[in-house]
């Protein structure tokens, strides 16, 4: 059994390092792409307060619009922090999700575009695609199934010694030379990043597969959530009548400052960042916020209301939710390792980086032990 499993490892090793080695650099990248954007685009990002304060916001819509003749508002993220700036989202054709754009919530005024997204969005689908679509996706996905493989059979392969003495299992002797040294990296670090490697690949596949997706929810007992939409159809106001003027579809402002007011009057201020996603008909209003001290950035809580009736409808808590909904709610925290704080996105960030390590040492591994066989008497050319 131990052969089978050497020569699967081996092979199926080989054949997935250099997807998993892109996977694991990317992915690297994408662990502080928040933190990157922040750094090189702080014109957008940051805003000095004024002593007038923040503009109501009915004013802060209206001088936007008169920027953006005709936007169809989608989301609007308002920060606690007075040196914030303000996002709005607006319908785009080449944006699914809509396009960012930051305001200064003090004067009205659009902010400079965000430097590096684009670049973020290649190296996001390399991440996930391998920018070949659904082909990609596919072979991402049947590279992780292979790594957790990997990891399985790895710590078969390495039981011997785990068994001889667990602590010992974890050491590499730095001063050993040749195949030694490089069995030593790849089994020892192996054993380190394991247990990183093992929810990457569980929680990565929640994106990959379907049927993983289903099945998870299905497990957990958690109803899987229905994406919202980006938009279309003709916004409506308050009171639920069209509302027509320069360059098409208005945003009804009024409605949207009044559903903040009373957002605030149910939040009670204790909050560090909300977005409301503008209801592109009917008047439920949705926000999604985070806490002042959230466990983690996607740790939002869900508050749902009837601007014509003033009834909340819905306020589900994150920290309410049971453990299995957490874990759902969860699942981009968990795969980045900021589940965990600071400390676990920087292991998941060096975890990542070491990806194609294992990849080198074990192609090296393999030319090794290939380069110690004896050569048949026929190699030499006397066939």
């Amino acid at each position: 059994m131990g052969k089978i499993f050497h020569t699967l490892h081996l092979y199926l090793g080989l054949a997935a390092a250099l997807v998993l080695s892109v996977v694991g650099i990317s992915g690297a990248l994408l662990s502080y792409e928040k933190e990157i954007l922040r750094l090189i685009n702080q014109d957008s990002y940051s805003v000095t307060p004024t002593q007038d304060g923040k503009l109501p916001m009915a004013v802060l819509i209206e001088r936007f619009l008169n920027q953006k003749e005709g936007a169809k508002i989608l989301r609007i993220t308002l920060s606690q922090d007075s040196h914030a700036s303000a996002q709005i989202a607006v319908a785009s054709k080449e944006h699914r999700k809509g396009e960012n754009i930051f305001v200064n919530p003090y004067t009205g005024e659009i902010l400079p575009d965000v430097r590096g997204e684009e670049f973020f969005h290649a190296v996001e689908d390399l991440h996930r695609r391998l920018m070949l679509h659904q082909v990609g996706k596919q072979i991402v996905g049947a590279s992780v199934l292979i790594l957790l493989f990997l990891l399985a059979s790895g710590v078969y392969l390495y039981m011997p010694k785990i068994k001889r003495g667990f602590m010992g299992a974890f050491k590499f002797n730095p001063k050993a030379k040749g195949r030694s040294f490089l069995y030593g990296i790849h089994a020892a670090l192996g054993m380190w990043v394991l247990p990183l490697y093992l929810l990457a690949s569980l929680s990565g596949l929640y994106w990959s597969y379907e049927w993983y997706n289903k099945a998870l929810h299905a497990i957990s007992g958690v109803e899987k959530p229905q994406r919202p939409g980006a938009g279309g159809g003709m916004q409506k106001s308050a009171s639920g009548s069209e509302q027509k003027g320069r360059g098409g579809v208005v945003n009804d402002a009024h409605a949207i400052e009044k559903a903040f007011e009373d957002f605030d009057h149910h939040a009670k201020n204790l909050y560090s960042e909300t977005t409301l996603l503008v209801p592109q008909n009917g008047v439920k209003y949705a926000f999604f916020y985070l806490d002042r001290n959230p466990q983690h950035p996607y740790a939002r809580n869900r508050f749902e209301l009837d601007l014509k009736t003033g009834e909340v409808l819905k306020h589900e808590r994150y920290e309410e939710k049971e453990l299995s909904s957490k874990l759902m709610s969860s699942m981009l925290a968990l795969h980045t390792g900021v589940f965990f704080g600071a400390i676990g996105q920087a292991l998941m960030f060096l975890a990542s980086l070491l990806m194609p390590l294992f990849g080198i040492t074990g192609l090296l591994l393999y030319m090794k032990k290939n380069a110690k066989r004896p050569r048949s008497p026929l190699s030499d050319g006397e066939r």
